[in-house]
């Protein structure tokens, strides 16, 4: 496009020339003016630029610009902005110096060769920084000494200047970043500052924050039972609430109790202390108790009940277990117990001073007697001594097995040892055990010989020595007497694949007696249908052992089994009389050889199940429904078959049918154990 001015146009048709005169004229262009202010307050800037905008076909506008202050509304030139060069349609002018206020400006465009100049266009501008919207810090809750660090946050205030915290003392509560730490309780205040920018002022807010105090609390720890004229224990105190690296120490604390107080309770006073920042602390004491008791002793009482502890002094009532089979013959103790009746099955004595154990003991009643556990008497002895053989039963506690000649009531050497057995009357030549590999060191004197003259020490593996017992059954007192308190193994052989193992450090100093470890398989004394409610599908056994009661130590017995039920798990259950239940023992998997080895303290009835995996206390649970079903659908039974016979008189076929009844429910093959009365002590 042509610049403004006249020009002259010719048109030649080759006949002639035509000319012509035309003028192209200026534009008036759109003047434009915009502020960027900023500087300390009293001293600010404002860069402004001026904007000139031609036609949008043509040239850009060149020349100056030229600006007036008109604040005061006197037109006053600008230093250094009289005359600037216009670039490109835009020029730009630093104004320095500023006051905090308003002004106003003209700008006064020159113009050029194409753009009309263009004078008064008038601007306003500020100066004067804006105040922040109100600022707040985030709400802080509530703290106390020995809470964790936390987060300051804050909202509010206007533009995007950058937000700080201080706290009043670092000491009490410091903070970086954004992050606030507890060092010790007081009060601080907390600022929150955001930051000025070019449009607004600073802005800050406060707030008061209170450290609580920590809860220390130190209490004195009660001295409980101490025994009456025992020396005074050292007197303790906990202390509770301490934080980080603080500490608590040397408190006051006593007590009015000496070694020689009576029985009673007495205070334990607590104060004082030297604590570490304890002006964080709140302290609260709390007194402890001591109290002084007379000494207690235990009493362990053997085929009875009454057991526990007792003072010195103390009345204690003690009574013998019932036991069908058996009659009750009396109280003893080896340590020197009196009882008030030693024949009754009730009785009592008082403490001494030490710990006691008392034994009920019983004999075995004859096939046929009616044993009455109370004390009763047995009527059916055959022997011509039945009077003095009672007379001896009933002073030698656990008795072993029924008189059977005049000479019966040997007492061995050993003290507290009670033995009935005359070796040479009640086992034959042939019966004599002996040492195994040895057969020439037979009878128990030779091999009571040979357990005296054998030592181990109690921290060495134990000596094992193994007996043959040929056809004996009974271990006399005096040799479990001589084998008491030695790391021996006695490893008696009764044959038929039963093996009993005793040690002698399991063998207590009570009174000890002559044992008869025979052991009789496929015995009945537990009922069919309490045998089945454990068994079920599985097969059981039932042993008898000859003795009666408690051992006075553990021994195990290893049983021979099928080798077919290798790898099954021989389970234990103890037959309670009294409540006509099954309870279980222990379990034991049967080794490759077909042998099981189970751990028995007393003589019971009892029944081994054999099963794939192993029972527990919950398997006695489980069943104890279902044999409460089965009894009562059992008696249901047999009151239908009496009720038919008084209406039909089909007894015999009635009786004929519920015998196929019971014979499909027991199924399989049933073999039982059984062991004599007597249960271990609970």
């Amino acid at each position: 496009m042509q610049s403004a001015g006249t020009y002259t146009a010719k048109y030649t048709n080759g006949i002639q020339t035509v000319s012509k005169s035309f003028e192209i004229s200026k534009a008036s262009p759109i003047v434009t003016i915009s502020d960027v202010t900023s500087g300390e307050m009293g001293n600010r800037k404002a860069t402004l630029t001026i904007e000139v905008a031609g036609d949008e076909n043509g040239t850009m506008p060149g020349g100056t610009v030229k600006l007036i202050d008109c604040t005061s509304g006197s037109d006053v030139d600008i230093p250094g902005a009289t005359a600037i060069t216009m670039a490109e349609g835009r020029a730009t002018f630093e104004w320095t110096g500023l006051a905090n206020q308003e002004y106003t400006v003209k700008v006064i465009y020159s113009g050029d060769a194409n753009y009309n100049g263009v004078t008064a266009t008038e601007f306003k501008f500020d100066t004067t920084k804006q105040n922040q919207a109100a600022l707040n810090i985030g709400s802080i809750g509530t703290k106390t000494y020995g809470d964790g660090t936390f987060t300051i946050s804050s909202t509010g205030g206007s533009g995007g200047g950058a937000v700080t915290f201080e706290s009043s003392d670092p000491s009490i509560v410091s903070i970086s970043g954004t992050t606030a730490t507890i060092h010790k309780a007081g009060t601080v205040t907390i600022t929150a500052t955001k930051a000025a920018n070019n449009t607004y002022n600073e802005v800050t807010a406060s707030v008061s924050l209170t450290v609580g105090k920590k809860t220390l609390s130190v209490k004195a720890n009660d001295q409980l039972n101490i025994i009456k004229g025992a020396a005074m224990p050292e007197l303790t105190y906990t202390a509770t609430g301490l934080v980080g690296g603080d500490t608590f120490t040397s408190p006051s604390i006593s007590t009015t109790a000496t070694d020689t107080s009576t029985v009673g309770e007495y205070d334990i006073t607590i104060s004082g202390g030297t604590l570490a920042n304890a002006d964080s602390y709140a302290v609260t004491y709390t007194n402890g108790k001591l109290t002084v008791v007379n000494a207690t002793y235990t009493v362990t009482v053997t085929n009875g009940t009454g057991g526990g502890s007792y003072s010195e002094g103390q009345t204690v009532t003690i009574t013998a277990d019932s036991r069908n089979g058996y009659t009750f013959t009396g109280w003893s103790s080896s340590d020197g117990i009196t009882f008030a009746n030693s024949t009754a099955s009730t009785t009592t004595f008082t403490m001494p001073g030490k710990a006691v154990t008392v034994t009920a003991n019983y004999s075995k009643n004859s096939s046929g007697d009616s044993g009455d556990s109370n004390g009763g008497s047995t009527t059916n002895n055959t022997n011509s001594n039945n009077d003095n053989a009672n007379s001896n039963q009933a002073n030698t506690g656990e008795s072993a097995a029924t008189d059977t000649g005049a000479n019966q009531n040997t007492t061995g050497t050993s003290q507290g040892v009670t033995s009935l057995q005359d070796e040479n009357n009640v086992q034959s030549e042939e019966a004599k055990p002996y040492l195994a590999g040895e057969e020439g060191k037979s009878g128990w004197e030779v091999i009571m010989t040979e357990i005296e003259e054998t030592s181990n020490e109690v921290n060495q593996e134990p000596v094992t020595m193994t007996v043959e017992m040929n056809g004996a059954t009974t271990i006399p007192a005096n040799v479990i007497a001589t084998l008491r308190g030695k790391n021996i193994n006695l490893v008696l052989d009764m044959g038929d694949g039963i093996i009993w193992t005793i040690n002698g450090m399991d063998v207590s100093d009570a009174q000890l007696f002559d044992i008869d470890l025979g052991v009789t398989r496929n015995t009945d004394v537990i009922p069919e249908d309490v045998v089945d409610g454990i068994r079920g599908d599985n097969n059981s056994i039932q042993i008898e052992l000859a003795h009666n009661g408690a051992f006075g130590f553990g021994a195990t017995l290893i049983i021979a089994f099928e080798e077919g039920d290798a790898g099954k798990f021989a389970n234990l259950f103890y037959y309670n009389e009294e409540t006509g239940k099954l309870e279980y023992m222990e379990s034991a998997q049967v080794e490759e050889d077909g042998k099981a080895t189970l751990t028995f303290v007393h003589a019971s009835a009892y029944t081994i199940v054999l099963s794939n995996e192993a029972m527990d206390e919950g398997t006695v649970a489980s069943v104890t429904d279902t044999a409460n079903q089965t009894q009562d659908s059992t008696q249901a039974v047999s009151n239908e078959v009496q009720a038919t016979d008084e209406t039909s008189g089909s007894v015999m076929a009635i009786w004929i049918l519920l015998g196929i009844i019971v014979v499909v429910v027991i199924g399989g093959t049933t073999i039982y154990m059984r062991r004599k009365t007597g249960k271990e002590e609970e």
